[in-house]
């Protein structure tokens, strides 16, 4: 239970601090995101390279994350269109998209070297056929998939909408489409689970500051109230493993898309009122590393590909792969701005 102890630190931290648009708190969401990959990134080695299971269970929580991820996603995109209306969507594709892509392209760059050295042949039509989701070579980027899409639902929302809130219509009725979709098509759970933090990211744009003045009197009793469907939600399949029928398969399903909800929830809560000493030096670009937290989640898989073979000690691999992701994805991250800079011109 690490994770609901850990909350429970930081609402006690936050709770008396006075709230602040996400939107002004842009030079640290950053370290936000960054905090977030490591998390995946720690999450997969423990999970899928050693034999940790306690600590995998405990630290495997990579759905949360990539729905806070979505979360800033949607947030980001609102804000952004808000401010600066339908010029935003002149050019949405190529740069949207092409930040998401150029770091993809450069990763399989990076990997399929890698993955020839280590492990074999590169079968280049599985390359091909796989990079909706990464396949052997890039695992984990289903992530890439799911954030264009979302991207596009957006886009098309936007372009058609004469307001916010038409605008979230559409976007929410995209989404459950899309989710819908997967559903049929039968894609992993994982696709969909964290598909509704986006629409939270919308949502919590537009009546941010409604939102916040509710928030801002003793509200204990909804905090309280939050947390523990969370945790209850969280650890469904622990706490109600003494019967059959709430245990079935229906109810932990369920149970993810609602930790979901309620942890992007709760710390939405936290964000807008936690502050980091010694942030301000973000705006300054001081901490580039911390920008390099997409880069982080890209290359994992590649990090852990070339040191399986050399280090047999879980704890020493655990360390070395994580040390090696963060300085690749830093190198990496300096690659794709330049090629931004040059591509999407």
């Amino acid at each position: 239970m690490l994770l609901p102890i850990a909350i429970v630190l930081l609402l006690f931290y936050a709770y008396n601090t006075k709230w602040l648009h996400i939107s002004e708190l842009k030079s640290i969401t950053n370290i936000y995101k960054y905090v977030l990959a490591i998390i995946v990134v720690n999450g997969h080695l423990l999970t899928f390279h050693t034999s940790y299971s306690i600590l995998a269970h405990e630290l495997n929580i990579g759905y949360l994350c990539v729905s806070m991820f979505l979360f800033f996603s949607g947030y980001g995109l609102m804000y952004s269109w808000s401010k600066k209306g339908d010029s935003y969507l002149r050019d949405f594709i190529k740069k949207r998209l092409g930040r998401v892509i150029i770091p993809l392209m450069t990763t399989y760059a990076i990997t399929l070297p890698i993955y020839y050295f280590i492990m074999g042949d590169i079968d280049w039509k599985n390359v091909l056929l796989t990079i909706t989701w990464g396949g052997p070579y890039l695992q984990y980027s289903w992530y890439v998939t799911v954030i264009i899409l979302l991207y596009l639902i957006f886009y098309v929302s936007a372009k058609y909408s004469k307001n916010k809130e038409r605008c979230l219509i559409f976007n929410g009725g995209g989404i459950i489409v899309l989710a819908i979709t997967f559903l049929l098509t039968k894609q992993p759970a994982w696709y969909i689970y964290s598909l509704p933090a986006f629409f939270i990211g919308l949502c919590h744009q537009v009546w941010e500051a409604p939102i916040n003045h509710f928030l801002s009197g003793d509200k204990r009793f909804l905090i309280v109230i939050s947390f523990l469907i969370f945790v209850l939600s969280f650890r469904w399949d622990e706490i109600f493993d003494f019967s059959e029928e709430l245990s079935r398969w229906r109810y932990v399903y369920c149970s993810f898309y609602v930790s979901s909800i309620f942890f992007v929830i709760i710390m939405t809560f936290i964000i807008s009122r936690l502050r980091i000493k010694g942030s301000d030096d973000m705006k300054t670009g001081k901490y580039t590393i911390l920008k390099s937290f997409y880069e982080v989640y890209l290359v994992q898989n590649a990090c852990a590909i070339l040191l399986k073979p050399y280090i047999h000690i879980d704890w020493l691999y655990v360390l070395g792969s994580l040390l090696l992701t963060i300085l690749v994805a830093w190198g990496e991250y300096m690659i794709n701005t330049k090629l931004s800079k040059v591509i999407l011109k």
